[in-house]
């Protein structure tokens, strides 16, 4: 699958970025040191994708098992994201933006784990509930501190 299509496919048509994407190739040991320093390095958010079923596969346990992390199974979300169903679409918009809400609120990296099958990610796209841009912006400030409007509590879905 070509790159730019797959990314449209999650992140919706007429995404931009600038230049050419870096890519890294790295073992499974390294991974989390490497996704660190492209975040905080590269100011970039990684998207990490195993060269095969048995790496796609070890890459989804250790983020389902790794401390530090709030992970959020968009596959679940796939179904939500097909159509213009209003209340699917609210639905999980409310599930990303618990789990991003959690995140901050424990300093926690955000793992969008897509397994086979990535959901659009636009179609949840709400300024109140789960901003897109800025949550895919690596830039975008993480200290829960700079948004004092947003209650910061976990939601049990």
């Amino acid at each position: 699958v070509d790159l730019e299509e797959y990314i449209s496919s999650i992140v919706g048509k007429g995404w931009e970025a600038e230049g050419r994407l870096p890519r890294t190739r790295v073992i499974m040991a390294d991974m989390p040191a490497e996704a660190e320093r492209v975040f905080n390095e590269l100011g970039l958010i990684p998207l990490i994708c195993g060269k095969d079923e048995d790496a796609r596969s070890g890459v989804g346990t250790y983020w389902n098992y790794a401390g530090g992390v709030t992970v959020v199974d968009t596959k679940a979300l796939v179904i939500k994201s097909i159509g213009n169903d209003p209340m699917k679409a609210a639905e999980g918009s409310e599930i990303l933006g618990a789990a991003t809400r959690a995140a901050m609120e424990h300093g926690n990296w955000l793992v969008l784990h897509m397994q086979n099958g990535a959901c659009n990610l636009m179609a949840f796209d709400d300024n109140e509930e789960f901003p897109v841009e800025l949550v895919l912006d690596a830039k975008t400030e993480k200290d829960p501190k700079a948004y004092p409007d947003v209650e910061l509590s976990l939601i049990h879905i």
